[in-house]
């Protein structure tokens, strides 16, 4: 895992980059095109301002983007369309702010537009603080090569709204090394397969480029569901009913009551289905390795015991052959993903017994006075 001085001095390279159009602590994010790029040797730079003071020990803070597309409405009051396309809202036209309704399913991009090289890797995480309150958000692991908005999905599994403003802190990224080499056509085939590739806000703004590109296709229908449910048509008509005395407020209040109703049922039947989704996404990274990279990949979950009186603890998982090929990673996170505990992962090959080692290491800050106990997911590809 990379820390601030290591990431830094990868930016400095041009390893990795990192650009900000919008200014996410001005009161509603700044316009900033064309976007501008970290550069550490400019500390006094508007974009170096800014990934300071989102960048702490390990871990980049992404902040949220102006648009956010619902899978769940494709209008609904109070909401502004994005050049009028369905389900894709502009929160800049909007006081900055859209709420999330409960069980509804969206999906955003990050404010900031990031570069990796063939030798660093990415994973994308939820903050503890959505997470406890039911907004989840599916983790996303960014390869090699990756340039572009990093997009997002998130779905508030709670049984309450939540507000999301523009340019507010929504998840966290770890930076990975990855050593050895990457197969020749990697790049080029990643490109072509992409199609969130390339994507930036300069290129969104500045064009009819959509912002958030389809592969998979919904079945073709004439009207969404979603947009003419019992609790959508009495929201659009309340006023008018209000208007019409009290009889027709009584039957406006008695629409929007089976719509509530309606939306708890449809929220217990996508709950499961969510859990079954974030269950799945380890693996579906691990899949995704082994299609792209042809080798054997390697996973799972290992307790360290930090004891009394230390400060760090370290275990070893002996892997499978890997074969000799030194062109392997590894990463590794806690579980659940902590400020005051930073784990890393590295690999070793012992050339008499030709026997991979995973040494995995959970380290505080300082000295515990107790037995703490810490899960460490990690990934070896």
């Amino acid at each position: 895992m990379l820390t601030s001085e290591a990431l830094l001095q990868r930016i400095s390279s041009g390893e990795v980059g990192i650009i900000y159009s919008f200014d996410p602590f001005t009161s509603l994010p700044e316009t900033i095109l064309p976007g501008v790029s970290v550069d550490p040797s400019k500390p006094q730079s508007r974009a170096t301002e800014i990934f300071e003071r989102l960048f702490f020990g390990d871990r980049l803070s992404l902040t949220l983007g102006p648009l956010v597309l619902s899978h769940t409405y494709g209008w609904r009051r109070g909401r502004r369309r994005y050049k009028g396309r369905p389900g894709i809202f502009d929160l800049r036209e909007s006081n900055g702010k859209i709420i999330i309704q409960p069980g509804e399913s969206v999906t955003v991009n990050s404010n900031e537009q990031v570069t990796l090289g063939g030798h660093t890797a990415a994973l994308t995480l939820a903050r503890l603080s959505h997470a406890t309150a039911g907004l989840v958000l599916a983790a996303s692991y960014i390869d090699p090569h990756w340039d572009g908005l990093l997009v997002l999905q998130m779905t508030n599994c709670s049984s309450r709204p939540f507000e999301l403003s523009f340019g507010e802190k929504f998840a966290v990224t770890r930076f990975y090394d990855v050593t050895g080499s990457l197969p020749p056509d990697f790049q080029r085939h990643f490109a072509r397969k992409s199609h969130h590739y390339g994507l930036s806000w300069d290129r969104i703004l500045a064009s009819d480029a959509d912002p958030f590109p389809l592969r998979k296709q919904p079945v073709p229908g004439v009207l969404r569901s979603s947009d003419w449910t019992i609790k959508e048509i009495a929201g659009r008509y309340v006023k008018e009913l209000a208007v019409g005395g009290f009889t027709l407020a009584v039957i406006g209040s008695g629409l929007i009551y089976v719509g509530r109703l309606q939306d708890q049922l449809s929220q217990l039947t996508n709950l499961e289905s969510q859990q079954a989704k974030q269950g799945a996404v380890l693996q579906q990274v691990i899949q995704r390795e082994r299609q792209l990279s042809g080798k054997e990949t390697y996973s799972g979950i290992t307790t360290a015991i930090i004891t009394p009186g230390n400060a760090n603890a370290q275990v070893q998982v002996p892997l499978p052959s890997l074969g000799q090929s030194r062109g392997h990673f590894a990463f590794a996170t806690a579980i659940p993903t902590t400020a005051d505990v930073e784990v890393s992962a590295s690999l070793a090959l012992d050339n008499n017994s030709h026997s991979w080692m995973l040494t995995l290491t959970a380290k505080m800050p300082r000295a515990t006075s107790f037995l703490k106990k810490v899960m460490i997911q990690w990934l070896v590809a």
